[in-house]
């Protein structure tokens, strides 16, 4: 089953980022986003439940793509056969 959303757009890198250009993108949305820094700048719920959202988005993105097999893994279900080849 393909997934429903691109690691790598989400995270607003290259599909040929390395581990440490992957890091950086995901710790500044990360902070960004992160539940207690938006509820410290607002209270509109709808914002903060959505921000809660991206974060847990961005946050499962950076799991899979720091991790060596399971990005490996992630590639090919996007790309199948041609993941050694993909382009973002």
């Amino acid at each position: 089953m393909k997934p429903t959303i691109c690691y790598y757009k989400l995270l607003n890198v290259s599909a040929k980022a390395d581990v440490k250009e992957i890091k950086s993108q995901y710790y500044n949305l990360a902070k960004k986003h992160h539940p207690d820094v938006v509820a410290g700048r607002t209270t509109d719920v709808k914002e903060i439940q959505a921000s809660d959202k991206l974060f847990k988005e961005v946050t499962e993105a950076y799991a899979i793509l720091s991790d060596e097999k399971l990005r490996k893994k992630y590639d090919r279900l996007i790309y199948g056969d041609s993941a050694d080849n993909r382009e973002f």
